[in-house]
């Protein structure tokens, strides 16, 4: 991001604005404009109400979750033709239904010569909404290239992250979280205690995979792509 924000940058798909303080900080970035779809209201109440219990779970998210600045329609967004420098989409193109409207959409307010930088996640779990309702679609490195390449875009960079390492803790864990229900349905005690035990699990296995990760990090495996394109 350092290397490639600049001017009014769109976070379509801001959630909780994770990244807010970050781009107007380190980057040069001169306004942030955070965009998320109503539905995401929920979720945003739901994380209110846990940093308010729990200052454990405040340092988990790492500051108080933040409001998007617009509530909107990635699809359509609203803003007039060409009058963003940088559009930020982390971890949103899979829960788009019509992916291709959304990055039409997202070239369209893009000037020319600004960046759309996303991540996009292949080997990685089904997640979102209920029963992951809300996850529709995975790509490879060429699918996304071409998915983009075909709207009007020029490929900058596609750089993996995690290789096969790391794609097996994140789905050996995740399976373990969701399969032991620790999330629902058993008293807060027993899921305590059943996560301390857990994490000695998720140690070792955490430390083997990043070895395998330094042997052999090939696309072909990896969780997700971070990739970075440019409107001409």
């Amino acid at each position: 991001m350092k290397k490639y924000v600049q001017g009014i940058l769109l976070d379509v798909g801001c959630g909780s604005s994770n990244y807010r303080q970050y781009c107007l900080e380190a980057t040069q970035i001169r306004q942030y404009w955070g965009v998320d779809y109503p539905a995401w209201q929920n979720n945003l109440m739901k994380g209110d109400a846990l940093t308010s219990a729990s200052g454990f779970v405040k340092v988990l998210y790492r500051h108080r979750p933040a409001r998007p600045d617009v509530w909107g329609d990635g699809c359509e967004l609203g803003i007039r033709d060409g009058s963003i420098d940088t559009v930020l989409s982390f971890g949103v193109l899979e829960h788009i239904e019509k992916y291709e409207a959304y990055i039409r959409e997202c070239i369209r307010v893009l000037r020319d010569g600004g960046c759309m930088i996303m991540t996009i996640p292949f080997l990685y779990q089904a997640h979102g909404g209920d029963d992951a309702r809300d996850d529709f679609v995975r790509w490879t490195r060429w699918g996304i290239e071409k998915a983009l390449v075909s709207k009007g875009l020029s490929i900058v960079e596609i750089r993996p992250f995690g290789g096969v390492g790391t794609m097996l803790s994140q789905l050996m864990n995740s399976y373990l979280i969701k399969r032991l229900n620790l999330y629902n349905g058993r008293l807060l005690v027993f899921k305590m205690a059943l996560g301390a035990g857990l994490s000695l699990l998720f140690l070792a296995g955490n430390v083997i995979c990043l070895g395998l990760d330094a042997l052999d990090s090939d696309h072909h495996y990896a969780c997700g792509f971070h990739v970075v394109a440019r409107k001409a």
